[in-house]
């Protein structure tokens, strides 16, 4: 008897199916803005303004995974056709490696459509391509010392790179 039951349940819940699918997808576009505009809220996020150049201005800017993340404000391009180039140096544990993580995962958020923690008018331009050499790539397998590794991966960085990639490189010479 209780199985015919379950049998009758189900054969009533089942012609609900596509309608309980497209509640939970349309649930979880809804849960996945909320959890996006509650993240904004914590790490005082803003949108940054987009433009067309290769060009990263982040004011004020604090990477969303630290806790007390001491703010820095880094321009790179000046919104014109030309794009330069940002030289890292210091002691360690002077927040190099902490600064170029930043710039590189808030343009993927912003170009991801996210809101960054960064004052308001910061820019962030559209680019093609994002490439990283960021920690010790060596490799046991391919007999890669960590400075041939780190070759290696800048020498593919260089093919595929072209005027609208964004290139951020942590530890260029260590090896």
């Amino acid at each position: 008897e209780v199985e015919r039951i379950l049998r009758n349940i189900t054969s009533e819940i089942r012609k609900f199916a596509l309608d309980v699918d497209i509640f939970i997808q349309v649930i979880t576009e809804f849960d996945v803005l909320y959890a996006l505009s509650r993240y904004a809220d914590i790490t005082n996020s803003t949108k940054p303004n987009l433009s067309r150049k290769p060009v990263v201005k982040l004011v004020n800017t604090r990477h969303p995974f630290l806790k007390d993340p001491v703010p820095i404000t880094v321009e790179l391009g000046d919104g014109r056709d030309s794009f330069g180039g940002l030289i890292i140096s210091g002691p360690n544990t002077a927040g190099k490696t902490v600064s170029i993580k930043t710039i590189g995962l808030l343009t993927v958020m912003a170009l991801s459509g996210l809101l960054i923690p960064a004052d308001g008018e910061s820019t962030i331009g559209y680019f093609d391509k994002i490439l990283a050499d960021i920690g010790d790539p060596q490799s046991i397998e391919r007999d890669l010392s960590t400075f041939a590794a780190h070759i290696v991966r800048l020498k593919s960085i260089i093919d595929i790179s072209d005027y609208n990639t964004l290139v951020i490189i942590d530890e260029i010479g260590t090896g």
